[in-house]
């Protein structure tokens, strides 16, 4: 990926130039929990699958990611490089989904961290003082 928003000082939103050879991926399966994402292709044929089903995308077809958990991933299936932009909301936070990883990604202070899945869940009332404690 090559940042292009960054270049000019873009701060609210991201834009990414994205190349993908033939037979790759562009990133393992995910979905947002705060950040729309979109792709526009400029060149080349893929697939983008969306929450298991694929679609056939070529030069010109835009694709949006809201924030509905709908897993998310893009194949390049033709025989030339896939050449396309990626954007999307520039937030200071972002949680992430990877099922196939069983992983959740943490994005805070410009950094992603991954964790497991089934961590321990709390609630507010977890961290209230008890009587006598």
């Amino acid at each position: 990926m090559t940042p292009l928003s960054d270049r000019v000082g873009m701060q609210r939103m991201q834009l990414s130039l994205g190349r993908i050879q033939p037979g790759r991926e562009s990133f393992v399966p995910h979905s947002h929990t705060t950040q729309e994402e979109f792709i526009f292709i400029l060149s080349g044929q893929a697939e983008v699958e969306i929450d298991g089903e694929r679609t056939s995308v070529g030069p010109g077809d835009y694709v949006g990611f809201p924030i509905d958990g709908a897993v998310h991933q893009l194949y390049n299936t033709g025989d030339e490089e896939l050449v396309y932009l990626m954007g999307g909301e520039r937030t200071s936070t972002d949680m992430s989904h990877f099922p196939s990883l069983n992983k959740i990604g943490i994005w805070a202070e410009g950094t992603m961290r991954y964790v497991d899945a089934e961590v321990q869940q709390y609630t507010p009332d977890d961290f209230v003082r008890r009587n006598g404690s």
